[in-house]
């Protein structure tokens, strides 16, 4: 990509728009008060709502692990056919979001950024001068 982090942030919609799919299936067989179901609403949340690099990479993984855990009490149970084939593909696509975020150019650009743009003259006194804090890195 071209570092911006925009395709991050498409991503991580992306998997939270996934988690509601996983909540819809998991309703017709788990309680809407199930702690799993709670949780893993919450994390999409919260993954919705983050603009912060840093707190989006936590609350990304907090989605994985609510996700998984949904995952795992609908593996317990006798789906019907349409329904565990969508539990299989939601958790794929949640897997394939996951690992084309791992090889975006987002953290490589703030680096760059960081060390070689931020902290040279001029830009390391305009930075002094406007308070600009380093960029942040998605981790």
């Amino acid at each position: 990509t071209d570092g911006s982090g925009y395709s991050i942030y498409t991503d991580l919609q992306n998997r939270a728009a996934l988690a509601r799919n996983l909540k819809t299936v998991a309703l017709r067989y788990l309680d809407e008060d199930a702690a799993c179901i709670r949780d893993l609403d919450a994390a999409a949340n919260r993954l919705e709502g983050e603009r912060d690099p840093e707190r989006a990479y936590s609350a990304n993984t907090a989605l994985d692990e609510a996700a998984a855990a949904v995952s795992a009490q609908l593996e317990a149970l006798e789906l019907s056919d349409t329904d565990e084939n969508y539990r299989i593909g939601i958790m794929t696509d949640l897997e394939s979001y996951n690992a084309t975020i791992a090889h975006d150019g987002y953290n490589e650009y703030v680096r760059e950024v960081n060390e070689k743009t931020l902290s040279r003259f001029p830009a390391n006194i305009f930075r002094i001068i406007t308070f600009t804090a380093n960029a942040k890195y998605y981790r």
